[in-house]
């Protein structure tokens, strides 16, 4: 028997018992991680009876600051009927029909309407409301007279200046005018300045009626606009 065939055998167990013994170590090594691991982990304490009711708070953001128009203090907050009324703003001047009727012929602006007394076809800067010869004319706001004068086409004629470019005018009227109006006297709003004529040579064959004119800005405008 050779001497290597003897070795052999002997080197190859040496091999096998180094690395079970290796294996061995890395067991024990990864055991005792893991023990402590388990063993060192905090153990939580069993709940006795029932879970405790869990409380909720519920958080209710304020309400938005109100706008600065909202923010008026209660003792200066007021009604409409107790402000004062200014003459100054238009929405508060107080506009009166000069007379009660029918309007028999509207304003037309620049479309050429047909006139029986001329017989043609031409603009009608007013309105004309149907009424009797002498019924009152009111005066259609607060204002100052600025013109008594007898038109040779419209007759009778009387414009009042209502200030802010505002001019109201009525013409057709008797020539007997009321005591106390003349230019320059100042009138307010439903006052009689006048009554209703036939002294509009330009309108003669209509019905009877008062021519009334409204001027804003230098610029006739329809007095209906006026009118609720």
């Amino acid at each position: 028997m050779s001497t290597k065939n003897k070795k052999g055998p002997k080197g190859g167990a040496a091999y096998i018992v180094l690395a079970l013994s290796v294996l061995a170590v890395v067991c024990v090594g990864v055991y005792t991680l893991m023990n402590t691991m388990f063993t060192d982990s905090p153990k939580l304490a069993p709940l006795e009876g029932k879970l405790p009711d869990i409380s909720v708070t519920t958080t209710t953001a304020s309400p938005a600051k109100p706008s600065v128009l909202e923010q008026v203090p209660a003792s200066e907050s007021k009604t409409q009927e107790d402000k004062p009324v200014s003459a100054e703003k238009e929405e508060n001047i107080i506009y009166t029909i000069p007379v009660s009727g029918d309007i028999v012929k509207d304003f037309s602006g620049e479309t050429l309407v047909y006139s029986y007394t001329m017989n043609d076809f031409r603009v009608h800067s007013g309105i004309d409301i149907a009424c009797d010869i002498g019924t009152n004319v009111c005066c259609f706001a607060d204002g100052t007279i600025e013109s008594v004068a007898a038109d040779p086409l419209m007759g009778q004629t009387i414009t009042v200046d209502h200030g802010d470019g505002l001019k109201s005018v009525y013409q057709n009227l008797s020539s007997d005018l009321p005591e106390g109006i003349a230019e320059g006297v100042k009138v307010s709003s439903g006052q009689v300045i006048g009554t209703v004529g036939d002294t509009a040579m330009i309108e003669c064959a209509e019905d009877d009626h008062l021519h009334f004119e409204v001027i804003q800005n230098s610029v006739r405008v329809s007095p209906s606009g006026f009118f609720s």
